[in-house]
């Protein structure tokens, strides 16, 4: 789901695109062989990403609105929230992987989870004195990332 639109992997570009434009604003970010698209709200908030290989989606990706920095119990129930989305039965192998980067003016920290094609990451850091932080859930098909090159 993205908003209230509902995708499924395999489905024609067309639906697909119809669906979204029908709620959202899509912009294209094709380039080479790559077919990919941003999904924004109207007012220009970035809420999704999707691929499509073959004239079928392959890839979903959505961002999850971030609470308030001060709100802790907002945080940890988006976090608790998205963590939820892989206890689904048919995955039983998962993968946790964490990454750590510092720059001169900013700091990150990200954690992924993967359960066969479906992740989680969830990041927080600061550029500068701002906190940037997010979470995000993504999708792909099993050939994805052979359909893209």
């Amino acid at each position: 789901m993205v908003g209230p639109v509902s995708l499924v992997l395999g489905e024609s570009r067309s639906a697909t695109l119809g669906k979204l434009r029908a709620e959202f604003q899509v912009d294209s970010m094709t380039s080479g062989s790559v077919d990919s698209w941003l999904v924004r709200d109207r007012g220009g908030t970035l809420r999704a990403g999707v691929d499509f290989s073959n004239g079928r989606l392959t890839y979903i990706s959505r961002t999850w609105d971030a609470p308030a920095p001060q709100d802790k119990q907002a945080v940890l129930r988006a976090v608790v929230r998205a963590l939820s989305q892989l206890s689904d039965s048919s995955h039983w192998n998962c993968d946790v992987s964490s990454a750590r980067g510092s720059e001169p003016d900013s700091e990150t920290e990200v954690v992924s989870i993967t359960c066969g094609t479906h992740s989680v990451m969830i990041a927080a850091g600061s550029v500068g004195t701002s906190a940037a932080s997010g979470i995000e859930e993504s999708w792909k098909c099993a050939n994805h990332d052979e359909g893209l090159r």
